[in-house]
């Protein structure tokens, strides 16, 4: 059976995400205590009609202590089961402001009687263990809904290689670095697009810009060296164990340098075997997310 274990902070896109794994044809389930999953898994498999494809919603709403879900899903695994932990997860200012324009309260605020921002501090401690042991991390602060799907669809339903999921994320400084990035590259000392002519309202993803910015030998030479350094470090991370690798490439407005390298940069780690995907983050003025 395919399960996903689902968890992550209270606003960070949980039941979006639920939604699109119903979409892919799971069966959803939502605040289930942790210690009633196994139960909930074995009645799932012994109806012939539910399906072999389950998500559960695990939350600080419903579990208070997460220490027990690394070996829940290792016993999954055990059992035969192919299981992924996916931690969502969002910055504290992003999740203040989507419960203000939801005007709805967080739900420890709620319990506890304290302010969200106490309440944001309370959750974090309880997820800490939930944090330290999933499969997938995905950081929706920046996000769209479109991307949040094309993240979960890379994890979850793309062959993977040897464990590692790679995201390849490009972005603009202007509007903040990716918080979820495990390496940053600055690509800002290459000359910008933005100054030609008939090349400003274009991205880094059109024939033109790619091609200005690939014009230059030291953008090659660049990419070589990008190429060799992560055809070397990548499987020492997967030797270590790590699950997931995002390398963020940043040029001024997220527009044309870092997009079309970021692009360049996928293409590289899915011609070798990983399983890579792309995510322009600021791309034509896009900042901020609706997850």
């Amino acid at each position: 059976m395919n399960i996903v274990l689902l968890t992550g902070c209270s606003g960070a896109g949980k039941s979006r995400a639920a939604n699109i794994l119903e979409d892919w044809g799971y069966t959803c389930v939502d605040n289930i205590p942790l210690n009633m999953i196994g139960v909930l898994v074995d009645m799932h498999r012994k109806n012939s009609t539910a399906g072999d494809k389950l998500a559960i919603v695990t939350d600080a709403r419903c579990t208070t202590d997460f220490r027990e879900l690394a070996p829940l899903a290792k016993s999954l695994r055990r059992a035969g089961d192919t299981c992924r932990v996916v931690y969502l997860d969002c910055r504290d200012d992003v999740l203040i402001n989507r419960y203000k324009f939801t005007r709805r309260m967080h739900p420890l605020a709620i319990r506890y009687g304290t302010s969200m921002g106490d309440a944001l501090v309370r959750e974090r401690q309880m997820l800490r263990d939930a944090y330290e042991c999933a499969d997938v991390r995905i950081d929706t602060s920046d996000i769209t809904p479109a991307q949040l799907k094309q993240l979960l669809e890379h994890a979850l339903v793309g062959e993977a290689h040897n464990g590692i999921y790679i995201c390849c994320m490009s972005f603009g400084f202007k509007y903040g670095i990716p918080p979820e990035a495990d390496t940053v590259f600055d690509v800002r000392c290459f000359p910008n697009p933005y100054h030609v002519e008939g090349m400003r309202e274009k991205n880094g993803l059109h024939p033109d810009v790619n091609a200005y910015v690939f014009s230059f030998p030291e953008t090659h030479q660049y990419i070589e060296r990008l190429r060799e350094y992560f055809l070397f470090m990548l499987p020492l991370y997967e030797k270590e164990g790590k699950k997931q690798f995002t390398v963020a490439v940043g040029c001024t407005g997220g527009q044309h340098r870092s997009v079309a390298i970021a692009d360049r940069l996928n293409t590289i780690f899915q011609e070798n075997g990983y399983n890579s995907v792309v995510i322009h983050r600021n791309m034509d003025g896009a900042n901020g997310s609706t997850v």
